[in-house]
């Protein structure tokens, strides 16, 4: 199944008794999709005890919605596919070969989401603006024929958008400013670091050295980011995720 058909699925596309989900695809072709048994009692965990606390309209018939309570979007879904489960996964993944039963590791997983900070690196902010997947207080920056780098939040919780937090003028200050951005957050505690990026492998490999060098970090991960989202960001684009431990 294709991310942007995951996020179309409505709550009536899924029959959990009949192990199966209606799937539109190109063309808008139906298809019918066998689940495992697994998944098919996962999501229905999901939609008794967890989608109820995102809905804020009764009307909404999305199966997956975000923090306000809106269809999640396939920005939104790659936010928090690679960005939350970069370094929450390991955790959920020795919690699951520690013998934590389902439950525990469904608790786990979801404490992580709001544990995990995303910032983004952007020295171009024309393909995020195009895309619409921008604050409307950074799109002048997009605009801007300044050359600088902006700092920007990642928010799952609003299906993806980039909120501004700062520009910089040089790399010095830019990875200043990234560093005490992560201070204020951190609190001086143990870190799990994972970095993605486009196309800047060295520039990485830097914020990884910066990263081991100012915080306590208990394991730094780098990847790259797929060219299907490097499309929506542009290549040279870092994004530096973490979470502390308490």
């Amino acid at each position: 199944m294709r991310a942007s058909e995951l996020v179309s699925l409505n709550v009536s596309d899924i029959d959990i008794e009949g192990g199966y989900v209606r799937c539109f695809g190109k063309g808008h072709k139906e298809r019918l999709i066998p689940i495992h048994e697994r998944a098919a009692s996962a999501v229905e965990e999901y939609v008794k005890e967890f989608r109820p606390r995102l809905t804020r309209n009764d009307t909404e018939r999305a199966l997956f919605l975000n923090r306000r309570g809106e269809r999640l979007t396939r920005q939104g879904l790659w936010q928090i596919l690679k960005g939350y489960a970069k370094s929450a996964e390991l955790e959920i993944a020795r919690a699951a070969n520690a013998g934590s039963d389902r439950k525990e590791v469904l608790k786990l997983a979801n404490d992580m989401i709001t544990k995990v900070n995303l910032i983004m690196l952007a020295d171009n902010l024309y393909y995020l603006a195009k895309g619409g997947r921008i604050h409307k207080k950074a799109r002048p920056w997009a605009d801007s024929k300044i050359s600088n780098t902006a700092i920007l939040k990642l928010d799952a919780s609003t299906g993806g958008e980039h909120r501004p937090l700062a520009r910089c003028k040089t790399k010095g200050q830019t990875l200043e400013t990234l560093f005490d951005l992560v201070k204020q957050r951190s609190g001086g505690k143990k870190l799990h670091v994972a970095i993605d990026h486009a196309d800047a492998l060295a520039e990485a490999e830097q914020l990884k050295e910066k990263a081991l060098s100012q915080f306590q970090c208990e394991e730094v991960f780098i990847s790259n980011i797929g060219p299907l989202v490097t499309i929506h960001t542009g290549l040279g684009t870092r994004v530096f995720c973490w979470w502390s431990e308490d």
